[in-house]
């Protein structure tokens, strides 16, 4: 089956590929490349290969097979995202509740 890969950020692409050469001798068959992770998921869902994606792309698509991809020591491989924003936007209060909801998101 091809992978299909999309285009991410330098890092993602820094850890997925040394993932795979820590995990296989070959490189992977990249059948198709598409611009963006909406493509690729839609592809995926469709049967028409597999791809290496973030967890929340595809949580909610039951008919799609998900495996954890770890690292040597068993290790789940996670990748850390940032929140930026400046203090004065927390004035409002869509913006306060929203960075309020991701701090509880951090501590559980």
């Amino acid at each position: 089956m091809p992978r299909i890969n999309y285009h991410t950020e330098h890092g993602v692409k820094t850890i997925l590929d040394n993932w795979w050469m820590e995990n296989y001798s070959r490189p992977p068959h990249i059948g198709i490349r598409v611009d963006n992770v909406d493509t690729c998921r839609e592809m995926i869902i469709n049967g028409l290969g597999y791809a290496i994606l973030p967890k929340l792309i595809l949580e909610h698509d039951e008919q799609v097979k998900k495996i954890d991809i770890r690292d040597k020591q068993g290790k789940q491989i996670l990748r850390q995202t940032w929140m930026y924003y400046h203090n004065e936007t927390l004035e409002l209060n869509t913006v306060n509740a929203f960075v309020n909801f991701i701090k509880k998101l951090d501590l559980e």
